[in-house]
């Protein structure tokens, strides 16, 4: 009953220490790929955000501009029925500046991931893991 058992479970085993071993080789013959791959889509989708909201604050930077000038332009005392004047203009010119420049730059530079792949990309790999096991 033993050599029974024995000569049906030998074919098994050997089946599977081949499939193992065929599973080791294609991984080992398809990591460097797939890291590569891994690198390049992550580095491109950040590159093109980082592209993008760069260009968002540099029209927000010129239209910034284009508002302070205007707002330079008006007289506020004219435009305002109080006779001291307004501070409409230049508080809404102040947040707009906040807006534009203290919120456009937070979100630029938070969005570096290129530039961790291409400074460290083993640093990035490992990060990348480790959001991918958590």
């Amino acid at each position: 009953m033993d050599e029974e058992i024995k000569a049906q479970i030998i074919p098994i085993i050997e089946g599977t220490k081949e499939g193992l071993a065929k599973a080791v080789d294609f991984l080992c013959e398809q990591s460097p790929i797939l890291v590569k791959e891994i690198l390049w889509w992550h580095g491109i989708r950040s590159a093109m955000w980082f592209a993008v909201l760069l260009a968002a604050f540099l029209v927000g930077i010129y239209y910034s501009r284009k508002f302070l000038l205007w707002v330079a332009a008006v007289d506020c005392k004219k435009e305002c029925p109080t006779t001291k004047g307004c501070l409409f203009c230049p508080s809404l010119c102040f947040l707009f500046h906040v807006v534009i420049y203290g919120g456009g730059a937070t979100i630029l530079f938070t969005n570096l991931t290129w530039l961790k792949i291409l400074v460290a990309p083993r640093l990035f790999l490992l990060e990348f893991l480790k959001d991918a096991i958590t």
